[in-house]
């Protein structure tokens, strides 16, 4: 592939046009707002989605400076509107971006806070020296330009300005607020929601509530957060959510952009490739690409198909929920490991302060943080709350392997970490029933919905032990459930991946579990008996065989409860016609 000069970590507009940076015309977005009946618009997306380029772009389109900034427009799409030229450089522009507000507490939380209000009254010092301010109004300038400004005067510092320079350029200002979840997302990490949700509250509400002197507000974010926090009282806040079709393409690429790019990189011809990895977010109805990973994967010149999303994003708030209600989740995490579909009510408005208390509200964040894709399914009398009811499955390759990986290390975690994971491996190999047995029944006991007897007893134990030996799927076996070998279908095979290894065929049997009683040992062996029976009867191991596996252990795995007993033997070394 020819490597093109593509924008990475470019968030300034003015910088990448004349920098000569490759550029995917996004400027329909500049018409969308300026269309949009809402005087305020929220548009939450996932990160690295072109947020921050896109509020840079309508700063420099909607600004009034002394520059003719025509040419960072020159040829693209919202020149081509005079509608869009009436608005062009007309407003005094107040943009913020509160992703530089850290939330550890409330101390640190204002102190940042003022630094960033000081940065945005930067820009208009000239009405400092223009007479443009009473001696009050002067005063309480530099208290903001001299950080000096206290909590009461931050919490007015968006009205303040927005008056002044209504007043002196005589036009009503945009507001641009970007990232302006960050701070409540680090909030809610070092437990300090409460204190920073009242800080950006009073910040916000001074700007865009009831503001004569505001002509639009734009914000943008990873999540829309529910009113009774930081939107409570702002009536005239719009979410264009990735559930709504208004906007859908303003963030991301679409397929056909995604083609022209790779035509431009000489890498048409992996369309399919990047489709796989990087597509599958449904904004609206619109299939979106990545547009992160898009363009990492053609600022090479060798096809190098990586996580860079993952890789670029930190663990946040989304993998915090994901350690902290996975036991309660595990079914359904699993099966989307196993690329099934859940499905599920998601909400567009998200209630932060609830995340680690209510299990609904994980789905709903993890996908406007963009670890899933939601499609909208008919609505349900059961939904009592009117949520739209989706299906809810992995978008791509590049996500399912960063959940993959989260998945491994809470597994890793609860089998007792590398060592444990060696010890699971080895048992395996060995046929080693008795220490495999006390594995099983150490990593049960870390499942609090174990204690619960769901209406499919069995297939629950399968989802756990699959998830188990999930773990090992990169290490030393192709990890299988449900197929077809020999006369049957097996509970779970791992099959070697490569010939003379060791190969394993599992069987599941469950004994009802009454409280703290335990089976008796006479039925356990029974059932063990019993699993053992139908692997050799309907020659599970065949396709074991058939692989070249060596040795081949059958195992047979009773589970009551959170206890669990283990039986193994050897397969015989028969062999079946071939089918």
């Amino acid at each position: 592939m020819r490597p093109l000069d593509v924008p990475i970590g470019v968030s300034d507009f003015k910088a990448l046009r004349e920098g000569g940076k490759y550029y995917v015309d996004k400027t329909e977005f500049i018409s969308d707002v300026l269309r949009a009946p809402p005087q305020v618009l929220l548009f939450p997306r996932p990160r690295r989605f072109g947020k921050s380029l896109n509020m840079s772009m309508l700063k420099y389109f909607l600004e009034r400076s002394s520059e003719d900034r025509r040419p960072l427009f020159e040829g693209l799409a919202v020149m081509r509107d005079q509608d869009n030229l009436a608005h062009f450089q007309q407003y005094p522009v107040i943009y913020t971006r509160l992703g530089t507000v850290w939330a550890g507490d409330r101390v640190e939380a204002r102190e940042t806070l003022r630094e960033e209000v000081r940065r945005i009254y930067e820009p208009h010092a000239y009405l400092l020296t223009e007479g443009a301010l009473t001696p009050h109004e002067r005063a309480r300038f530099l208290e903001i330009f001299e950080r000096r400004a206290d909590e009461a005067l931050l919490g007015s510092a968006l009205d303040d300005l927005s008056r002044f320079l209504h007043r002196y350029h005589g036009k009503r200002v945009v507001i641009l607020v970007d990232e302006y979840d960050a701070p409540l997302h680090l909030s809610q990490v070092h437990k300090s929601f409460a204190e920073t949700v009242e800080l950006i509250r009073k910040f916000l509400h001074s700007g865009i509530k009831d503001n004569p002197h505001l002509f639009k507000g734009v914000l943008t974010g990873i999540l829309r957060v529910s009113n009774e926090s930081i939107f409570s009282g702002l009536n005239n806040v719009v979410t264009y959510s990735i559930l709504r079709s208004e906007c859908a393409t303003s963030f991301g690429f679409t397929e056909e952009e995604t083609k022209k790019i790779l035509r431009d990189a000489d890498g048409h011809d992996q369309f399919e490739r990047v489709r796989i990895w990087y597509q599958g977010y449904l904004f609206g109805e619109q299939s979106i690409f990545n547009p992160w990973s898009v363009l990492n994967f053609v600022h090479q010149s060798d096809v190098r198909f990586l996580n860079y999303w993952a890789r670029e994003s930190p663990s946040d708030f989304s993998e915090e929920l994901i350690a902290r209600w996975f036991t309660q989740c595990y079914e359904d995490f699993e099966k989307l490991l196993r690329e099934e579909v859940i499905e599920k009510p998601i909400q567009d408005h998200i209630a932060l302060r609830d995340a680690t208390n209510h299990q609904e509200t994980v789905w709903s964040i993890l996908v406007m943080t963009g670890y899933l894709r939601a499609e909208a399914v008919d609505q349900r009398e059961e939904d009592e709350d009117g949520e739209p009811l989706c299906k809810l499955s992995f978008p791509n390759r590049e996500v399912r392997g960063r959940f993959t990986r989260i998945f491994k290390r809470w597994m890793e975690a609860g089998i007792g970490g590398k060592p444990g994971l060696a010890e699971l491996e080895l048992s395996l190999l060995e046929g080693n029933a008795e220490r495999l047995a006390v594995l099983l029944e150490g990593f049960l006991l870390k499942l609090s919905s174990y204690d619960r007897a769901p209406k499919d007893v069995e297939a629950h134990y399968h989802v756990f032990l699959m998830g188990m030996l999930v773990t090992l799927e990169e290490r030393v076996f192709q990890v299988k459930s449900n197929g077809e070998s020999g006369h049957g279908r097996y509970d779970v095979m791992l099959i070697p991946k490569r010939p003379g290894l060791p190969g394993v065929v599992m069987e599941l049997k469950v004994l009802p579990a009454s409280g703290s009683k335990v089976p008796s040992k006479a039925k356990v062996d029974a059932a063990l008996d019993a699993a053992l029976l139908q692997i050799e009867t309907l020659e599970y191991a065949q396709e074991l065989r058939e692989r070249g596996a060596k040795p081949i252990h059958e195992i047979a795995v009773v589970f009551s409860g959170k206890r669990a007993w283990v039986r193994s033997r050897r397969a015989s070394p028969r062999r079946l016609p071939p089918r």
